[in-house]
C-alpha cells in the first residue's frame, strides 16, 4: 500500500512540472523571435480572435500543453479548453484540427 501511494505521488509530480516560461512577456519575446510573422498572419486569417485567443494560439503553435498555458496566462485549464473551442469555432475547424492549422500558418 505504501508503494502504491508512492507511485501515485511520483506519477502526479510530472503533471506539476513548471512550464519553460513564467509569464506571457517572457514567452512572447522568445516566440516572436522564433515565429516573427505568425501573429500577424493569424490576425489576417481571423480578425475576430481576441488577444487571449492569439496568446493561446501562439502557445499551442510553440507546443505548450494546456497545463503550461494556464500557468503562464494565469487562467484555469478549463478556460484554456474554452478558448480552444472558441478559436476552432471562429476558424471553422473541427476538434483535433487546430494544432495542425496553426503549425502550417
Amino acid at each position: 500500500m505504501a508503494e502504491e501511494f508512492g507511485k501515485k505521488k511520483n506519477a502526479s509530480s510530472g503533471d506539476n512540472k513548471k512550464p519553460p516560461f513564467t509569464s506571457w512577456v517572457e514567452f512572447e519575446k522568445q516566440f516572436k523571435s522564433d515565429f516573427p510573422d505568425f501573429l500577424q498572419k493569424l490576425r489576417l486569417a481571423c480578425p475576430s480572435l481576441t488577444l487571449k485567443h492569439l496568446q493561446v494560439c501562439a502557445m499551442i503553435k510553440y507546443g505548450l500543453k494546456d497545463r503550461e498555458i494556464n500557468i503562464i496566462l494565469n487562467i484555469t485549464e478549463r478556460t484554456v479548453e474554452s478558448h480552444r473551442r472558441d478559436i476552432r469555432k471562429k476558424l471553422g475547424l473541427k476538434k483535433g484540427e487546430l494544432t495542425g492549422f496553426l503549425a502550417v500558418l
